[in-house]
């Protein structure tokens, strides 16, 4: 049997989170057709076992898949790919199902990436599918040509399964108030009471006048001071004479 790599129990913070319950799966595989022209037997079988880890809140942290060895998969997935067949994969106990085409195996190998999504309280999957993945791209940013080699050669000996968890991740949001309106659209006022549990009654809010009178006072005083045009005085203390006309 092929184990997959498990997927990380690191949360965003860091924490490690434990696993406190496992849930054990069949992970079932068929091959469809894409016309009304049959192909292979169309019966759905097992092809190995798929782990779900919960953490103590019930939370999924992690999926594993564990497949079943099988032989002449190379000569199957060839075939199915000139019929124009569909490669299907089946979770019967969670009702999933996920298809992807046969002649992207057999260009691609039995290595393969399988995401999980979960609702939003992270307990539940709800769909899962086949993680299309640009090795050809990816090669070409390696600097080592063994890595290169490995990355874009398909490999037939069995399947190869990285299993990732997708789960919504709520962080801090921010809080909006909500005014309290009647039926015709005016915000109603809260109703304050007092040690003795009776009604108080609304402060009633100061007029502008109240609120600025010192200054307005102010600006009646020093304003007028302002813009206030002394009389030239000539150098006796004698009012200034009027230029004459030319």
């Amino acid at each position: 049997m092929n184990r997959a790599k498990p997927a990380a129990t690191v949360d965003v913070t860091g924490a490690q989170r434990v696993a406190f319950k496992t849930k054990h799966t069949p992970l079932l595989d068929t091959f469809r057709g894409t016309t009304g022209k049959v192909v292979g037997d169309g019966i759905w079988k097992e092809r190995g076992v798929a782990t779900l880890k919960y953490d103590q809140e019930g939370a999924i942290i992690s999926v594993e898949i564990e497949n079943t060895a099988a032989a002449n998969l190379e000569e199957m997935f060839g075939k199915m790919c000139d019929e124009g067949a569909l490669y299907q994969l089946q979770l019967p106990d969670f009702d999933l199902l996920t298809t992807q085409n046969a002649c992207m195996y057999k260009e691609r190998g039995l290595n393969e990436t399988l995401t999980f999504y979960t609702d939003d309280l992270g307990k539940n999957l709800i769909s899962f599918s086949y993680n299309l993945i640009d090795y050809e791209y990816l090669a070409t940013k390696e600097k080592y040509a063994k890595t290169r080699r490995l990355m874009t050669t398909p490999e037939w000996g069995s399947f190869m399964t990285q299993a990732d968890l997708s789960a919504p991740i709520f962080y801090s949001q921010p809080s909006f108030g909500r005014k309290n309106y009647d039926s015709k659209g005016h915000e109603k006022k809260e109703t304050v009471k007092d040690a003795e549990g009776k009604e108080k009654k609304p402060e009633e809010e100061a007029s502008f006048f109240s609120k600025y009178w010192l200054y307005i006072l102010m600006a009646f005083l020093i304003l007028p001071r302002l813009f206030e045009q002394a009389p030239a005085e000539s150098g006796d203390g004698t009012p200034a004479a009027a230029p004459a006309r030319r």
